[in-house]
């Protein structure tokens, strides 16, 4: 159960030598961060675990400007259920992407066979501004007891902080065979702000989505998919273009798209489905002329 910070500008994430015990206070730990163990990399730095490679670790955190990159057919996962000491930044999140106001986060997972699994909750931009970039084949996973993924946790508190910001997550998922898959609730901007992209024939799938007013999803591209277990709420953005696909398992009344806040179908069309225990309804939107809020929205026979 013990913290283990990044040391190094850039290194291999399973060399020892590149940690330090936080919670001994000690030099290099005996290895890499374990399953029991708080990944903390938050010095502006690049932590990679090299193509092919496999680690397990309790809990992560990135931020300070840090990068933590996975590479083509490794795996790294993050188990949970770890009380370190010291603490991370935000015990709650099993990873935590952006923890320090005003500073960047970045995960990267790149690569054919690249895998991150995330059992429990995960938080892109948590006080900071957090990415979580996945593609060129690569899968996230996040699943388990109290998953979600929520973008942009932290609005600026009405005394000013923290530092006067507003958090920011952004997930980008992108290229075939690239995929993201969560089995609990997607929060896009929950008090900050926040943006999911699927593109290039990437898919993405939750068990429902809510985008803030200031936050957006787009899903662009043919064979580019976002499927949705449960419902949609939607007060910001919305955008599906040039073949783009969002299936919604539940629909919130009888009119999906009369639920969304903004609207947008671009260039070469898209769609978003209603489907139900009868099958596959698409919801047909016809956009105002600022091409924005549905005027009209029944099912397709």
């Amino acid at each position: 159960m013990a913290t283990l910070s990044w040391l190094r500008n850039s290194g291999n994430y399973l060399d020892a030598y590149n940690w330090r015990d936080l919670t001994t206070g000690s030099g290099p730990p005996a290895g890499p961060p374990g399953s029991l163990d708080l990944a903390s990399v938050l010095n502006a730095e690049l932590a990679f675990l090299p193509d092919g490679a496999s680690a397990a670790v309790g809990q992560a955190e990135v931020g300070g400007g840090s990068t933590l990159a996975i590479g083509a057919a490794s795996t790294l996962d993050v188990l949970g259920g770890v009380q370190a000491s010291p603490p991370a930044a935000n015990p709650a999140a099993v990873l935590d992407v952006a923890p320090v106001a005003q500073l960047a986060g970045l995960v990267s997972v790149a690569g054919a066979g690249a895998s991150l699994v995330v059992d429990g909750l995960a938080v892109v931009g948590d006080l900071g501004a957090g990415t979580l970039a996945v593609g060129a084949g690569a899968a996230v996973t996040l699943g388990g007891s109290g998953a979600g993924l929520v973008l942009g946790q932290t609005a600026l508190s009405s005394g000013g902080e923290p530092f006067g910001q507003t958090s920011s997550g952004t997930v980008l998922v992108g290229g075939l065979g690239t995929s993201l898959a969560v089995s609990g609730a997607l929060s896009v901007g929950e008090a900050g702000t926040g943006l999911v992209q699927v593109t290039a024939g990437a898919r993405a799938r939750a068990g429902a989505a809510s985008v803030g007013s200031l936050s957006g999803i787009g899903v662009d591209g043919a064979g580019s998919d976002l499927a949705l277990a449960g419902g949609l709420d939607v007060a910001g953005l919305l955008a599906v273009s040039n073949g783009g696909v969002v299936r919604v398992g539940q629909s919130h009344g009888q009119r999906l798209c009369d639920r969304l806040g903004r609207w947008a179908l671009r260039a070469g069309g898209g769609r978003v489905d209603r489907v139900g225990a009868d099958g596959c309804h698409r919801c047909g939107c016809r956009p105002d002329a600022r091409g924005r809020r549905p005027i009209q929205c029944e099912p397709s026979q």
